[in-house]
């Protein structure tokens, strides 16, 4: 239904670019971890907790140095697990009469 919106929303011949991180694929033990930005006052690693086939739980911890003093602070929330396989199946049954789904690999510095 989202993506129906979105394509009567594209101009006709126009191309909808998604980009998002597919967490299908569950991690397990360490590789959960990703660090994912760090300076010599800030370190940001995120883990996720795959909570179900759905949603994983994606725990950001940030380090912060202030004075000569670490502090840290935690938030989660959750993100949905969708395969690349599953949008561009939604993508093409809810587009519009008014767009064409683009092919799947058309962006030549993309992959699907």
């Amino acid at each position: 239904m989202l993506l129906g919106h979105i394509g009567s929303a594209v101009a006709s011949g126009g191309h909808l670019i998604v980009t998002y991180r597919d967490l299908t694929a569950e991690l397990r033990g360490s590789d959960r971890f990703r660090p994912v930005r760090s300076s010599d006052d800030r370190l940001l690693t995120c883990f996720r907790e795959y909570r179900n086939e759905d949603t994983v739980i994606v725990h950001d911890l940030l380090q912060t140095r202030t004075n000569g003093s670490w502090q840290q602070r935690a938030s989660s929330y959750p993100k949905l697990r969708i395969a690349s396989a599953w949008l561009v199946s939604a993508g093409r049954r809810d587009w519009t009469s008014t767009a064409t789904p683009p092919t799947p690999g058309a962006c030549g510095s993309c992959t699907p």
